[in-house]
């Protein structure tokens, strides 16, 4: 019955498919590169391009008008977000940017208010980010893939992700992902060979705490988010195979 869009018109809308005279709730903020339902919820996340709002870009999550309660900014950015997906079973957002950082955010329960919730900035952490170390001894174009390719080596600095806990990931990176200007900026002279323009959970049980991302490079990587597996997720998954 619902419907969430947003686009280059810099507004996200929702929308009942009852009477789509009118939008239920239109926002305007920047350029939209994403939206996507949160499961159980009567809420969506949106992502943003940072080309309007460089350096105060943020992926939020925004009630459809139901609760009255404001949108909250989950995930801050230094560069644009070219795709996200949602995870149904484990309730994590993932999202990856154009400088290559692959991000994510556990989603509080339904009933605890993101507005007053203390610990949202220990919700999101770096699955891992990219470097490019560029290697130019002639006057190259290296705006073009088979230049930028020769003349540079890509290094993914991966984080910890197996368990955990406040001390899993190293200080420097845990303050990197809280703020947007210490977060990695795309570089614009040259081809984007660290964009990250693919993000999916693996949404089949048993395997649901796969996360795959695939970029400019040509490289898909997958990994294993071992520290998802909460007590909960683990009953729940007892319960289903139970069933079956």
């Amino acid at each position: 019955r619902y419907l969430v869009t947003g686009g280059s018109d810099r507004c996200y809308r929702f929308w009942d498919l009852k009477d789509i005279t009118v939008p239920m709730q239109e926002v305007k903020r920047g350029m939209v590169s994403g939206v996507s339902w949160l499961s159980g919820w009567s809420a969506a996340s949106v992502s943003y391009d940072d080309v309007y709002l460089q350096g105060h870009t943020q992926t939020l999550i925004t009630e459809t008008g139901y609760y009255a309660t404001k949108s909250q900014p989950v995930i801050a950015q230094n560069s644009s977000v070219v795709d996200m997906d949602m995870s149904q079973w484990v309730g994590s957002l993932a999202i990856g940017t154009a400088a290559g950082e692959l991000i994510m955010f556990v989603v509080p329960p339904l009933d605890r208010s993101m507005e007053h919730d203390k610990n949202v900035g220990q919700r999101r952490t770096c699955v891992f980010r990219t470097e490019v170390d560029k290697e130019i001894k002639t006057e190259v174009n290296i705006r073009g893939y088979e230049n930028m390719r020769k003349a540079s080596a890509i290094k993914y600095i991966d984080m910890p992700i197996k368990s955990a806990g406040k001390k899993v990931s190293p200080r420097e990176e845990a303050r990197r992902v809280r703020v947007a200007k210490r977060m990695s900026v795309e570089d614009l002279t040259c081809f984007p060979l660290a964009s990250l323009t693919k993000v999916a959970w693996n949404n089949n049980l048993g395997s649901q705490l796969w996360l795959a991302s695939g970029g400019q490079a040509g490289l898909v990587r997958m990994h294993c988010v071992t520290a998802l597996n909460s007590g909960i997720v683990k009953e729940v998954f007892k319960e289903l195979m139970e069933q079956e």
